[in-house]
């Protein structure tokens, strides 16, 4: 096969292609572990292809992924018979269905199309769409150019609301870790919503003061998995909320302990990550502190926010017991600093939960979307009538 057909010059691209195979053989392009997360990233650009083309996407074998903090997790391999997405060219992620997997191995057949397209595991984000999301932020709400990443990337806040009339801070903040794709879509679904013109979301810029984190892994979503702290020097940025080595995390709590010094006092916060642990389980859920963790009235908050939020939200319905004031990620020191509950908020890379009818849905860029929306009304609604 004609190996022009793959394209690495796309933003993003991360992927190693032996087109001399039969079918030709594709690979993530990684270090050999990524400790912690247990999963790599892979995209590829597709040039133009009158026919369908047959693909092989080999994943690399457990012992090079398990390790870490999760030792339990399972290979990745395991999901990618409902993970691959193919963009056409417009920004818009399809699912492929018929994927074969075969252990470690998935068998695509990619459509006949036009050259433009993207194919991946997942629904990637890249340094354009952040790009999209800032301009949205710009359209009404008060972005800050708040620090700079080591390899140069800029780290930034965006703040709306009335500080006068609001009845406390919402922090909302997403990717600290490389090619966790859901924070960025969900965040930017969550400024169209509070920036519209309707008597809604006047309410809830009165309301509440909103305070957004939209990725403090910069050099990672724009220069790729290279510039990763955790790929390249081994430290996971939701593991510096103490030690604070790093610029990203120091940039976030200087801003945040500067801004909520002149009030509204902070209220919540939330964390967006992506979880995994296995074919059989979602990988989604809220963290609730373990017991003793924290002062007993924030950890039943955390619970009873998990609860709210999972019965108004195409989701999850697990509560992860895990974490504590003194676990040195963002939800434990904004809980331990601010005495109020901070929470880690997995969504899932390869099913989602409707409420309705507890059947499984598969992931795509609308229910990222939705469930962007469905946070910002449930932590408006919970907080509401409530003096803590």
């Amino acid at each position: 096969m004609d190996e022009r057909i793959f394209q690495l010059d796309v933003p993003g691209a991360c992927a190693r292609i032996d087109a001399e195979c039969d079918p030709p053989r594709l690979e993530p392009d990684g270090p050999a572990t990524m400790t912690g997360n247990h999963w790599y990233a892979f995209m590829v650009g597709i040039g133009e292809t009158v026919g369908p083309i047959e693909l092989a996407l080999c994943w690399p074998p457990a012992a090079h992924q398990v390790g870490g903090e999760y030792a339990g997790n399972h290979p990745f391999a395991e999901v990618l018979d409902r993970i691959i997405f193919l963009d056409h060219g417009d920004g818009h992620w399809q699912r492929l269905e018929h994927v074969e997997r075969h252990e470690d191995v998935a068998h695509i057949l990619v459509p006949p199309g036009p050259a433009g397209r993207r194919l991946a595991v997942g629904m990637p984000v890249t340094g354009a769409d952040l790009d999209d999301l800032l301009a949205i932020a710009r359209g009404g709400a008060h972005v800050e150019h708040i620090g700079t990443a080591p390899e140069g990337s800029p780290i930034h806040a965006i703040s709306l609301g009335d500080a006068a009339t609001a009845r406390g801070s919402l922090v909302i903040s997403a990717y600290q870790h490389f090619s966790e794709w859901a924070g960025i879509r969900m965040v930017a679904a969550m400024l169209r919503y509070l920036l519209g013109e309707d008597q809604e979301a006047e309410a809830l810029r009165r309301r509440w003061r909103w305070i957004f984190y939209p990725c403090i892994n910069a050099d990672a979503l724009y220069l790729g998995w290279q510039a990763d702290p955790q790929a390249d020097k081994g430290i996971n940025l939701n593991r510096d909320w103490g030690p604070f080595v790093q610029p990203q995390t120091r940039a976030v709590r200087d801003h945040m302990l500067s801004t909520l010094a002149s009030g509204p006092p902070l209220r919540h916060l939330l964390d967006l990550h992506m979880g995994w642990h296995s074919r059989d389980t979602c990988g989604a859920g809220l963290t609730v502190f373990e017991p003793g963790a924290a002062e007993a009235h924030l950890i039943d908050t955390q619970a009873a926010f998990a609860r709210h939020l999972y019965d108004r939200a195409d989701y999850t319905d697990f509560i992860w017991h895990h974490g504590g004031v003194d676990r040195p990620n963002f939800a434990g020191w904004a809980t331990g600093t601010f005495h109020v509950p901070g929470q880690t908020l997995e969504v899932s890379r390869h099913r989602w939960r409707r409420r309705a009818d507890n059947a499984w849905l598969p992931p795509s860029p609308e229910l990222e979307r939705r469930l962007g929306r469905a946070v910002v009304e449930c932590l408006d609604t919970f907080h509401q009538d409530r003096k803590d």
